[in-house]
């Protein structure tokens, strides 16, 4: 529960695992935009992930992984989701939709 500006309480509910995972290192994502979920990779990965188009923003992803995976994980969705993993120059990683698809 949290309590807002104007005093009222606002409740949520939340995952005991979940909010405990950072205790082990880990990122645990459940049915998470994938735009969200390299928002939160990026606070653990210095280099940076980027989105290369704005059409797979909203792509859910179920995946967990330790913050010193982030590489490894990265691929996997890739993978997963049928995308190009392009590592720039600057160690960046940008996920975008393979070459010939929308």
């Amino acid at each position: 529960a949290s309590v807002d500006r104007n005093g009222q309480i606002i409740t949520s509910q939340f995952s005991p695992a979940q909010a405990a995972s950072w205790r082990q290192q880990r990122l645990i994502f459940v049915n998470t935009p994938l735009q969200e979920l390299v928002d939160e990779v990026n606070q653990y990965y210095p280099q940076g992930v980027y989105l290369g188009s704005t059409d797979i923003y909203e792509a859910e992803v179920t995946t967990s992984f330790r913050i010193d995976q982030i590489e490894t994980a990265m691929s996997g969705i890739a993978l997963g989701l049928d995308l190009d993993l392009i590592r720039t120059s600057a160690d960046e990683l940008v996920l975008r939709a393979r070459s010939g698809q929308k």
